[in-house]
């Protein structure tokens, strides 16, 4: 089973497609001034064991502050040709069982927006311009609520450094 589950986890960790930015660091942040929020991925299990949406919303917030960004909550209005918010901070975190009641998750933490092919500047699609993720084991999901805090930390850090 730890096996099944791992082999599970890595291929979800490749197999999701990301366009990264391939601008200057110090260009990923330049505009960005207000951030929609999201989390999703969190099931019934998890909110049993203590791992809630609603308290990632508000570590998200909370890490934020200092950032000077304009957050929003939750999913709004996609803009037309999008299937998203834009821009967008997603929190993904993934777990299955592990072995001896550990639980083997993958995070990722993505800021997306909506960008443009060079080649047909009119063509929008939705991109990955930021991320961090991660993989491993928690005995409980207090545990992954404090990795997720360190990649929104992560997140803020590069943001204040960048922009």
């Amino acid at each position: 089973m730890k096996r099944t589950a791992h082999a599970l986890l890595l291929a979800l960790a490749v197999a999701a497609p990301a366009a990264v930015a391939q601008q200057a660091p110090g260009q990923l942040f330049r505009g960005l001034t207000t951030l929609e929020t999201s989390v999703i991925g969190v099931t019934p299990a998890m909110e049993a064991e203590g791992l809630r949406a609603r308290d990632i919303h508000d570590d998200i917030d909370r890490r934020l502050r200092g950032t000077r960004l304009l957050l929003r909550r939750g999913l709004g209005q996609a803009p037309a040709g999008t299937l998203l918010a834009d821009p967008l901070l997603q929190v993904t975190p993934d777990c299955r069982p592990g072995s001896s009641g550990r639980q083997v998750c993958h995070v990722t933490v993505e800021l997306r927006e909506a960008v443009s092919l060079v080649r047909d500047p009119a063509m929008r699609l939705v991109g990955t311009v930021w991320r961090s993720s991660w993989l491993g084991e928690v005995n409980r999901f207090s545990e992954l609520r404090a990795r997720i805090e360190s990649m929104v930390d992560q997140f803020a850090n590069d943001y204040n450094t960048l922009r």
